[in-house]
């Protein structure tokens, strides 16, 4: 598979826009702003059913199938992110 330099470019603003989507729903449902990436969820108060509101606040189509094996394994921030750019993709 080949990707155009606009492609990437098109990749990278989604990814970004995501990455600020993600920083915004965590903001509002912690209350905590500053954090990195590497920041644990549960450090920011994060337990297992605020990642599912988080997840749901995030994902346009409630359609998809949430892996719980996968989802064992969001750790931190960068987790998230990970998890939510590969939702609908398969295992």
């Amino acid at each position: 598979m080949t990707f155009s330099v606009r492609n990437l470019e098109a990749v990278e603003q989604h990814e970004g826009l995501l990455a600020d989507r993600v920083r915004l729903v965590i903001g509002k449902r912690t209350g905590e702003s500053v954090y990195s990436s590497s920041t644990e969820l549960t450090a920011l108060g994060v337990d297992s059913l605020l990642l599912l509101r988080i997840i749901a606040d995030l994902v346009a189509d409630l359609s998809f199938e949430i892996d719980p094996v996968r989802l064992a394994d969001v750790m931190t921030v960068a987790d998230l992110h990970k998890f939510l750019g590969n939702l609908g993709e398969g295992s």
